[in-house]
C-alpha cells in the first residue's frame, strides 16, 4: 500500500515540478522523458556488458572461461547473466534502490533485465523465475526485498511464473560487503534451503539478483536448486563487479 502510494504521490508532484535525475539532481528535458528517472547524461554513463564476455560468470573476458572461473572447483549455475558494470550511474541506482527505501525504480531498473532476456534465448525458455530471497528480519527492517520486486516486474511483463516462496533464505547472515571472496562463500554456506520442491523438479531456474560480485550467493542459492533436482539454472543480474 505504501508503496502505490508514494509511486501515485511522485506522478502528483511532477505534473507541479519538473522531474529531476536521481543521480544527478538535474532536469530532465521533455525530450528524454521516457527514461523517467535518469537524465541523458547519466544514462550514457552505464557500460552496458557488449563485449566478449567468460560464458560461465558472464563478465567481460577475452577467455571463453575466464581465470576466475576456471579456479573454482564447483560452479552450480549454468551460466550467469550481468547487465553493466556495477560503477558510477548504476552503482548510485542500485544503491538508491536497495538502501535509501526508492523502491519505485523497480520498473525501471527490471526494464534493463527483461531487454536482456528478450535479446537471449537462454534466457526466454526459463520455467520459473526466482529471486534471491532476504532473511525474514531483514526483509522486515528494510521494508522489501529489492530482488523480489525486480522479479516481480520481469515476471510481469515477459511471462514467466515468479516463485518467492520455494528458495528459502533461513539463515541469517553477517553482510557480505566487506568479507574477501573467500570469506563470502564461506558466509552463505547452508544459507538457504528449498521449500515444497516438487514443482522445481526437471524445471529451468532463471535466478534474479541485483549485483554479481564473486557470484558466492547466487552459486549456493544454485546449489541448493540443483539438490531439488532443477534441471538448469541460469543467473541474471543487474551489474557485475569485474576485479574481485
Amino acid at each position: 500500500m505504501f508503496r502505490i502510494l508514494r509511486k501515485y504521490f511522485r506522478k502528483c508532484l511532477n505534473l507541479i515540478y519538473p522531474l529531476k535525475c536521481v543521480v544527478c539532481n538535474s532536469v530532465i528535458s521533455a525530450e528524454e522523458i521516457k527514461n523517467e528517472y535518469i537524465c541523458r547524461g547519466c544514462f550514457k554513463k552505464i557500460k552496458f556488458i557488449t563485449c566478449s564476455v567468460c560464458k560461465k560468470c558472464g563478465r567481460p573476458s577475452n577467455s571463453a572461461i575466464c581465470l576466475y572461473c576456471s579456479k573454482k572447483p564447483e560452479i552450480f549455475f549454468d551460466r550467469a547473466f550481468p547487465v553493466a558494470i556495477y560503477e558510477n550511474v548504476l552503482r548510485e541506482l542500485i544503491h538508491l534502490f536497495k538502501y535509501k527505501k526508492n523502491d519505485y525504480l523497480d520498473k525501471f531498473l527490471a526494464g534493463f533485465l527483461i531487454e536482456k532476456i528478450l535479446r537471449g534465448d537462454d534466457l526466454k525458455n526459463a520455467d520459473f523465475i526466482v529471486p534471491v530471497p532476504m532473511h525474514m528480519f531483514d526483509k522486515f527492517k528494510r521494508g522489501y526485498n529489492q530482488t523480489e520486486l525486480l522479479a516481480c516486474q520481469v515476471s510481469k511483463i515477459v511471462g514467466i511464473p515468479m516463485l518467492s516462496d520455494r528458495l528459502i533464505k533461513h539463515k541469517r547472515i553477517p553482510s557480505q560487503t566487506a568479507l574477501s571472496t573467500e570469506e563470502r562463500f564461506k558466509n552463505v554456506k547452508d544459507a538457504f534451503t528449498i521449500k515444497n520442491s516438487k514443482i522445481l523438479e526437471g524445471k529451468t531456474i532463471l535466478l534474479i539478483d541485483d549485483i554479481f560480485t564473486t557470484g558466492a550467493t547466487l552459486n549456493e542459492c544454485s546449489k541448493i536448486l540443483r539438490r531439488a533436482k532443477v534441471r538448469h539454472v541460469n543467473a541474471l543480474t543487474l551489474a557485475c563487479v569485474c576485479e574481485v
